[in-house]
């Protein structure tokens, strides 16, 4: 019986331990899935402007989109001003 619990306790110190590892591991998983989907979002601010020779305006975020990205990432996306 006192073998049972000793296994019960020790499973309940490793589970006490593992729950706070896994739930930090998720947290930087979503993190680093949200900065890959902000490459992408770079990625096509880029080629637009390289193929159309201007931002693409959306609601008039573009511009504070692409400083987002260039400053979050360090993505070298040239000057961005709203005559562009």
């Amino acid at each position: 019986m006192i073998e049972l619990l000793i296994v019960i306790a020790i499973i309940g110190i490793l589970a006490a331990v593992a729950i706070p590892m896994y739930k930090q591991h998720v947290i930087k998983a979503r993190m680093a899935e949200a900065v890959n989907a902000m490459r992408y979002v770079s990625t096509a601010l880029m080629t637009y402007k390289q193929d159309c020779e201007q931002w693409l305006v959306l609601l008039g975020l573009t511009v504070l989109m692409a400083v987002a990205i260039q400053t979050t990432l360090g993505v070298g996306l040239g000057a961005v001003s709203k005559n562009q």
